[in-house]
């Protein structure tokens, strides 16, 4: 029996690790170091013990490598099972009065999602961000793939921009120097990645404007970034400066259920609109 507990945790570090393991699992052993046969079953030494392996995957969530993981690796001729639960949606936790947009962007393949994504960035967000950057500056874009954090990253240096990036690998000092200037006004915007909010859950302050580049793999991330905008900002932050946008494909389906619920993303993913507004 094999037990994979906290897949959604595994999944924030490096998942290559536990594929690895699965393609390593029940393999015949080239020397038999002493080893009594007799002693060994027969099925094991034709190779067919991936056949008879019970295979536990226990997450919060599913995600496109756990379910290649069941798809692949899980191989019992007793069969499989899949528990798929039925999302509220985590727009109704959220307490902060906030437009919340969504876009869906035209996406033709999935191998192309990502370019078509980060050229969508470079040609609407990114102008909307600069504009930012000479007027309200509390900007937050956040970021789920650290490959396309680092791309992003590396464009707006390109670009000199005035922000800051804070990953997993920041320092203490840096994330806290970017969340002050943030909320001093000094900076266009803050670029923030998943991994980050998953081991800091930094309380940023002065979020005015919140973009999700991407949508973050759990959805209490969506619910605790929006409710800092409530909680983090003072009097003064007036509650028409406040707004959110999220990007997301037809290949988002999983997030895109958790997140809005699972009565509402098949609207989200299929509808002739592409744009979607929850206050």
């Amino acid at each position: 029996m094999v037990i994979v507990d906290q897949c959604d945790a595994l999944l924030m570090q490096n998942w290559e690790h536990v594929t690895h393991v699965f393609g390593h699992l029940n393999m015949t052993p080239k020397k038999d170091h002493g080893c009594d046969f007799s002693r060994i079953r027969q099925w094991y030494l034709e190779g067919t013990a991936q056949h008879r392996r019970q295979t536990i995957l226990i997450s919060e969530y599913m995600t496109p490598e756990i379910q290649a993981v069941f798809n692949n690796n899980c191989r019992s001729i007793e069969g499989k099972v899949r528990i798929k639960p039925v999302y509220p949606g985590a727009v109704t936790d959220v307490v902060a009065q906030v437009p919340q947009v969504f876009k869906r962007l035209s996406v033709k393949r999935l191998q192309s999602a990502a370019d078509d994504r980060f050229a969508h960035f470079v040609d609407h967000v990114f102008p909307e961000l600069q504009k930012a950057s000479t007027g309200d500056k509390h900007v937050l874009l956040f970021v789920s793939s650290y490959f396309d954090f680092v791309r992003v990253r590396n464009f707006c240096r390109d670009k000199c921009c005035s922000f800051a990036a804070i990953s997993e690998y920041s320092t203490t000092s840096e994330a806290m120097g970017a969340r002050r200037s943030l909320f001093a006004g000094e900076l266009g915007f803050i670029l923030y990645s998943e991994r980050a909010h998953f081991y800091h859950r930094y309380p940023i302050k002065g979020i005015h404007r919140l973009v999700f580049y991407s949508l973050p793999e759990h959805p209490l991330f969506y619910t605790e970034l929006l409710n800092l905008m409530l909680t983090s900002n003072d009097e003064t932050a007036s509650p028409e400066l406040l707004s959110c946008t999220a990007l997301y494909t037809k290949y988002d389906q999983l997030k895109i259920e958790r997140i809005v619920g699972s009565k509402l993303a098949s609207q989200l993913l299929t509808s002739e609109r592409s744009q979607f507004t929850f206050a």
